[in-house]
């Protein structure tokens, strides 16, 4: 067979072409693969989590000693301040105690558990005894 340049030069054409292809289409397979496997989803945020809160808290009779997650802030009628967040979204559990002045009245005791909406208001009825608890 005669040696022909031109189709020397056709054949080295052709595996450019087709190494230029297989490169690219490597590339985007490893692309593809990068954002499918290794870019997880980030939290989505609870819509009404704030960093600070108000809560009214009033007991009948008024006059409660109340504390919040165990310490003192005040007697009743009184707003508070709180903060629930945590670094990763979540409400943390919120603990509010009101304790009576008076004899013949009961303490009263209302968690708000994490993932509950901090209520904008919160009443004691003093006189209502407490619930016992089940052992």
């Amino acid at each position: 067979m005669p040696f022909d340049p031109h189709i020397r030069a056709n054949r080295g054409s052709i595996r450019v072409r087709l190494a230029t292809w297989v490169l690219l289409v490597t590339i985007t397979m490893f692309c593809v693969h990068i954002l499918v496997c290794c870019c997880k989803p980030r939290p989505v945020e609870v819509p009404w989590y704030s960093e600070e809160e108000t809560i009214e808290i009033v007991t009948d009779p008024p006059g409660a000693q109340i504390e919040v997650n165990g310490e003192h802030v005040g007697n009743a009628p009184l707003v508070v301040r709180v903060v629930r967040g945590s670094s990763n979204g979540i409400a943390k559990t919120l603990s509010i105690r009101a304790l009576p002045q008076e004899p013949g009245y009961h303490t009263q005791l209302k968690v708000i558990a994490y993932g509950q909406r901090t209520p904008k208001k919160v009443f004691f009825d003093m006189k209502s005894k407490p619930a016992q608890s089940s052992s």
